[in-house]
């Protein structure tokens, strides 16, 4: 046996035993065709939880916030008498639990104010 047939024959070994991957799953329809899914992820390859927006009007971290105004990134924005707060798990949250230094996505209205703020961190 040449050295060629001995190389081919441990090369088939290790591809057959070792070099499968057990650890990757998928599901398959009924009929044996893989499924795939998509997932949203934002600009730092976190997922998008269901429910939150792909884009936002602006990003940045809190300095201050109160019921009517919030300073996101050292500016100022006027929030909207209707304004929800949302976190990844819950929508429609208490303003008081967005703390300055909180990582956050917003949307405007047309008329400049936000109308809602997504925690992101």
């Amino acid at each position: 046996m040449n050295f060629n047939k001995i190389y081919f024959l441990i090369f088939c070994f290790l591809f057959l035993f070792l070099g499968q991957n057990k650890s990757i799953a998928y599901t398959t329809d009924e009929d044996g065709r893989p499924i795939t899914t998509t997932i949203d992820v934002d600009e730092d390859g976190n997922q998008i939880p269901p429910g939150y927006p792909k884009v936002f009007d602006g990003i940045g971290y809190i300095d201050r916030i109160s019921k009517k105004e919030i300073i996101i990134n050292d500016q100022l924005y006027k929030l909207s008498h209707d304004v929800t707060f949302n976190i990844p798990n819950k929508l429609n949250v208490d303003y008081e639990i967005f703390q300055p230094g909180a990582y956050v996505g917003f949307l405007k209205n047309p008329n400049g104010k936000i109308d809602s703020i997504w925690l992101k961190k």
